[in-house]
């Protein structure tokens, strides 16, 4: 029953039309990322390809009554662009191989569930990166505020479904409470308020000026992967609602540390090795140059 509970989908779930639709997919995806490799490339794919099978190997979240393990797939698609499905695709085959997560036949579409959010993830980056709005202007209030209420009120949706749906067996056919965080206006000020509140707290602690990016990209590509994940199971009939319900929810809580690894890494990358994050190498002494009037100020 463990393995139904992370995002990578068993053999034997899926419609014979999923698995075609996921292996073409996926193999679109890896002929694009492979054409033209350059050699040097290949050691920060094997790299980053470990960080993950790591990740997901040895680091769980308990969320009772199991546990889930973190992705890091918006960190490949921020680190290697198209060929984070390299990556990705290495990751879930050894996945199946050594751990018995995923299958097969799945191993398709269980790609493409990980690669698409990942390679969104890591355009949205190189987009918006040099952006001065998301590094010192109000962007970055928009930013930290967005995802801290976000996680709030996520928080409190798994905590609502997983007691609901597995200890209480209600099929959530009554108004959830957690919907009054944000209807009553209390609920509502009170996330507005916490969540400027770590806004300015991010702001006043003077963290890295690509934080704030870091922290809504890593957590949105993990956000857009488990939505994916739920979305192919609903489709696999009424059967598959409340699993597809309760490990939505139940990845939640990863949003939030995938988020705060991202912004924490891409925040340390900036300024000791921005070429990783392919960014000009002199970008880190661009932003520091433009952070020490603001501290002198």
């Amino acid at each position: 029953m463990n393995g139904l509970w992370a995002v990578h989908l068993a053999d034997g779930v899926l419609s014979p039309l999923w698995l075609l639709l996921g292996f073409a997919v996926s193999a679109v995806l890896f002929a694009l990322a492979a054409r033209n490799l350059p050699e040097e490339q290949i050691p920060r794919i094997g790299v980053s390809a470990a960080a993950m099978f790591v990740a997901s190997s040895l680091v769980h979240i308990p969320i009772p009554p199991t546990s889930v393990h973190l992705l890091l797939n918006g960190l490949a698609g921020v680190l290697l662009g198209i060929r984070c499905v390299l990556a990705i695709a290495v990751v879930l085959l050894l996945q199946v191989l050594l751990l018995g997560h995923g299958g097969f036949t799945t191993w398709g579409i269980n790609v493409s569930i990980q690669a698409i959010p990942a390679l969104l993830g890591g355009w949205l980056f190189r987009k918006t990166a040099k952006a001065e709005r998301f590094r010192h202007g109000g962007g970055r209030w928009v930013l930290v505020a967005g995802c801290v209420g976000a996680w709030l009120l996520a928080l409190a949706v798994t905590v609502e479904v997983l007691t609901r749906m597995l200890w209480m067996r209600d099929r959530l056919t009554t108004m959830p409470w957690s919907a009054f965080l944000v209807c009553s206006p209390l609920g509502a000020l009170t996330i507005v308020v916490a969540s400027l509140f770590a806004a300015w707290g991010e702001r006043r602690l003077e963290i890295a000026p690509l934080f704030p990016l870091g922290l809504a990209l890593g957590g949105g590509c993990t956000l857009l992967t488990c939505l994916l994940n739920a979305l192919v199971l609903l489709s696999q009939g009424e059967d598959w609602r409340m699993l597809a319900i309760v490990v939505l929810a139940a990845h939640l809580p990863v949003v939030a540390v995938e988020g705060l690894m991202l912004g924490f890494l891409v925040g340390f990358l900036q300024r000791v090795r921005p070429e990783l994050l392919r960014l000009p190498a002199s970008f880190a002494e661009h932003t520091d140059n433009h952070d020490t009037p603001a501290r002198s100020s």
